[in-house]
């Protein structure tokens, strides 16, 4: 199938994907997925959600034999959007103050497959879990992370809340860290809720709360560091990071569930 009728499969495929979204249940999946494939765009999410919803583990044909394992005969790949990128020279000096060497241009996107581990035979793949952070936090983080906290008009305390490591109770208006981590994980849980709880803390971009690393941008674009999606935030499912606690209506009180 030539590059162009591809492309046309794959935006007829992303749009009914789209327009199959029409229930709280479809929405609940499709979150469900985006949570475990945190990497991919949303457009790429639809489309796996389209082809694969059970998808767990994703890669490339070449990426699978580095790890070890064999894409086997007859499986089809899933189609998804691949950006092409070129590169050139800066234009002027503030581009290249901005990206030194060759600055990446988008040209476009193409049809790429890749394929879920359940389609691949090999050894087991390691596992991969969080690991809590040791040490101590640098100097005035805690407080100023505090400082945020309480200005929002919640308290703060540290205590129990296993298994997850934080958590944010928006009813009480309260939030807990937990009393048996490092000081330097528990100022990473409380920075983690500040930038994903709605209504905790600044607005998801300000940096003045205290000099932000530059954020992770994967291979398609995305500021992974604001990637938060609706019930799914990043931390909950993939790094067991917190738990919001959610009273009332019709909201799920255990909708983000460390593992």
């Amino acid at each position: 199938m030539a590059g162009k009728d591809r492309l046309t499969e794959a935006h007829e495929r992303l749009t009914a994907a789209v327009d199959s979204l029409v229930s709280g249940e479809d929405w609940q999946g499709l979150l469900s997925l985006a949570a475990r494939l945190y990497r991919y765009s949303p457009n790429n999410c639809l489309l796996i959600r389209a082809q694969r919803p059970d998808a767990t583990w994703l890669a490339g044909y070449r990426r699978w034999q580095a790890l070890g394992r064999q894409v086997r005969k007859g499986e089809k790949g899933v189609a998804i959007l691949a950006p092409i990128v070129s590169r050139r020279r800066p234009v002027d000096h503030d581009e290249e103050a901005q990206q030194p060497g060759l600055v990446r241009v988008l040209r476009g996107f193409t049809v790429a497959h890749i394929f879920d581990v359940s389609q691949t035979d090999g050894p087991p793949l390691p596992e991969v879990g969080p690991a809590l952070l040791d040490g101590d936090a640098p100097a005035q983080l805690w407080e100023r992370l505090a400082a945020q906290v309480a200005g929002a008009g919640f308290t703060l305390t540290r205590g129990d809340c296993r298994p997850a490591n934080g958590k944010t109770d928006f009813v009480a208006r309260a939030v807990t860290v937990r009393d048996d981590v490092t000081d330097a994980q528990a100022a990473k849980t409380l920075a983690h809720d500040l930038l994903t709880a709605p209504g905790l803390g600044p607005p998801l971009g300000r940096r003045d709360l205290f000099e932000w690393s530059r954020p992770y941008e994967d291979e398609e674009g995305r500021d992974d560091a604001t990637a938060i999606r609706p019930g799914q935030a990043p931390g909950c499912e993939q790094a067991g990071d917190s738990r919001r606690g959610w009273v009332g209506g019709d909201l799920d009180p255990e909708w983000c569930t460390p593992r």
